[in-house]
């Protein structure tokens, strides 16, 4: 919950069974919802508690937002009236500060059957999206704000609401000190897959992580530097006693330069012709072409040369051609003498390319990205890491393993919590009129074995970590 307490949305069979709670990790205390209430959210940080969910008892499964200001004892609905909105519209959020709620209501004017992103002959005009934002002090809710594009994630503190909305013109950042009067400002921090060089500390929204909230202060502002060896977060997970993290192991090289000034990273490759050796990344990042016959080293370019527009000194490249035509992807590069100019040998677009080929298959076939590890860390800076075979007792995984571990973790005042559940998906649960074994010997043969899925999840397992 951000204040040190874990919470926890357990299900059964049944559906949604309860929402417990805990200060220590090991007391759990149950929190009551009205029957048939199946709560997606759940926000009791303040004096306000606050939780979202579906009314099962109704036909649509509408959304409802409830609060109750005795701990769950009573819970009223905030009542909110979306017909004057335009377009079809949905509730999508609500979140809380002290006893003020604001709504988040979404809409759009895409017409069913029209393509949203054209123009037509007929007038229609592309889909437009708005954020519309209601306020309740506990009565029916009132329209206070309209906003292009559509909420990402929002919540409040002592100081007010903030809101993050997205849109053609990027992310905006909304706040409110009182949920009446809005304020909009551009996110001038942006994390994209091309550059995942940093993690946000909490909720995931958008592909982005956020720190969910401390008292007075919400992100995006506070961002950790990924760790060694992570190429990306899978979960994340921050605290009063800490951080913790679940991440995919990094690639073991990309020599691909997205940025002019970043540092290209070549794999270990040897390409042999004629006596010749050409060896990447020897020295690291460079090129050494290097004599057999001799055992000395004719030329040794470092990643500077490597990287730079022109060929080196020594070195020709020759474009490919097929028949008048040149061939742009195709070349040679041919190494000379450094004594007499004469050609030594050449090295063809084809022969580079197959040894990369092959370097790429290797690597891939080694390379495992959701051999996962779990990672802990005081304050964002130090780390330090396990696999889940090491945390947890799980078997070790192979390059053919059909499963998959999810982990989800919770930071509480000096505990972590993690949530540890593998799912196997062999080849034969795709096959029509497979037989499936599950682990208590009993087998089901379905014409579509998706139906038995259920089967294939091994039950899920908490674990406690204590932090001193």
């Amino acid at each position: 919950m951000g204040d040190g307490r874990v919470l926890a949305l357990c299900f059964s069979d049944r559906g949604m069974d309860s929402i417990l709670v805990t200060e220590n990790s090991r007391d759990w205390n149950p929190i009551s919802v009205p029957a048939g209430f199946l709560p997606w959210s759940v926000d009791i940080t303040g004096d306000r508690w606050l939780i979202q969910g579906w009314d099962s008892g109704t036909e649509d499964g509408r959304t409802q937002i409830l609060f109750s200001d005795d701990q769950g004892a009573i819970w009223t609905e905030v009542v909110v009236d979306i017909g004057p909105v335009d377009g079809t519209a949905w509730v999508a959020n609500a979140i809380v500060a002290g006893k003020l709620i604001v709504v988040v209501v979404q809409s759009d004017t895409w017409q069913p059957g029209i393509d949203p992103d054209t123009y037509d002959e007929v007038g229609y005009e592309p889909s437009v999206e708005h954020a519309y934002l209601f306020l309740s002090d506990g009565g029916p809710a009132e329209l206070v704000a309209k906003f292009r594009g559509w909420g990402l994630a929002g919540y409040g503190a002592s100081d007010g609401f903030r809101m993050i909305i997205g849109g053609s013109n990027g992310e905006q950042l909304l706040y409110s000190p009182d949920g009446r009067e809005w304020s909009q400002t551009p996110i001038d921090v942006e994390v994209t897959d091309s550059a995942r060089d940093e993690i946000w500390t909490a909720d995931q929204a958008g592909g982005k992580f956020r720190n969910e909230r401390f008292e007075g202060v919400y992100g995006p502002d506070q961002v950790l530097t990924l760790p060694d060896g992570i190429g990306w977060v899978v979960d994340l997970a921050v605290g009063p006693a800490g951080v913790a993290a679940v991440g995919g192991p990094e690639a073991p090289y990309d020599y691909s330069v997205d940025e002019p000034d970043e540092e290209i990273t070549l794999p270990d490759i040897v390409v042999e012709k004629d006596g010749y050796e050409l060896r990447y990344n020897q020295p690291e990042g460079g090129i050494t072409l290097w004599d057999l016959n001799k055992g000395t080293a004719v030329y040794v370019f470092d990643a500077e040369a490597v990287q730079s527009e022109a060929p080196p000194e020594g070195v020709r490249e020759i474009e490919g051609t097929r028949g008048f035509t040149t061939v742009e992807d195709s070349f040679t590069v041919v190494f000379d003498d450094p004594d007499t100019g004469a050609e030594l040998v050449a090295f063809t677009h084809e022969e580079i390319s197959a040894a990369f080929m092959e370097e790429d298959l290797a690597i891939q076939n080694a390379y495992d990205p959701y051999d996962f590890l779990v990672g802990w860390s005081r304050d964002g800076t130090g780390w330090a890491w396990q696999t889940l075979q090491e945390a947890f007792g799980l078997p070790e995984r192979s390059k053919d393993d059909d499963s998959i571990t999810e982990v989800e973790l919770a930071v509480g005042h000096n505990f972590v919590i993690a949530k540890v559940q593998t799912y196997e998906f062999p080849p034969s649960l795709f096959e029509e009129d497979a037989e499936i074994a599950f682990s208590d010997g009993q087998t089901v043969s379905d014409s579509s074995p998706l139906a038995a899925m259920d089967g294939l999840f091994h039950p899920p397992r908490w674990f406690i970590a204590r932090v001193d």
